[in-house]
């Protein structure tokens, strides 16, 4: 049985090194890693560098793995990944040992959030990483905004889809 992990949880890097994707991270001993990659998405015509964050570990606790694409702000140093979407998987891994969730579920991130949102959607993968086919079941889980997240709770995530859809 999975262990809830410590608050002073120290991440340990298991292959890659600083700069070089992939990198591969220790999020929870044993029990969940996740690999990071950088990669080249098109944007509104342009090219724009992103990090794809992939975890290796929910599938022990009879979940989908998760993947996590975060767009780089123009300019942004991409040798340097950002840390906080790994406190999104440690906050997910304590919710699969409560919770299954799937396509369609969404899941709160607290008070504070992440990046000034409240909450996840779970859809199907939407992007695809060069060198790093999905083997496993896998899901992608997609930041939404406080009233994204209300009209989800309310309506569910199909209706929020279905909005972002249509605004772009």
């Amino acid at each position: 049985m999975a262990q809830i992990p410590a608050k002073n949880n120290v991440i340990k890097i298991i292959s890659g090194s600083k700069g070089q994707y992939p990198i591969k991270l220790g999020i929870v001993p044993n029990q969940l890693a996740v690999t990071i990659y950088l990669h080249y998405t098109t944007i509104g015509g342009k090219s724009v560098p992103c990090w794809s964050y992939v975890s290796d570990g929910f599938l022990s606790l009879k979940q989908k793995e998760v993947v996590f694409t975060l767009k780089s702000r123009e300019g942004e140093d991409t040798s340097k990944f950002p840390s906080q979407p790994l406190q999104l998987f440690l906050l997910l891994f304590k919710s699969a040992m409560q919770k299954k969730f799937d396509i369609g579920d969404i899941v709160t991130l607290g008070d504070k959030g992440l990046f000034g949102f409240s909450g996840l959607g779970f859809i199907y993968p939407l992007v695809q990483i060069p060198n790093a086919p999905f083997q496993r079941p896998t899901l992608t889980a997609l930041l939404l905004s406080k009233p994204e997240f209300v009209t989800a709770q309310t309506f569910g995530l199909t209706r929020v889809i279905s909005l972002l859809g249509f605004e772009h």
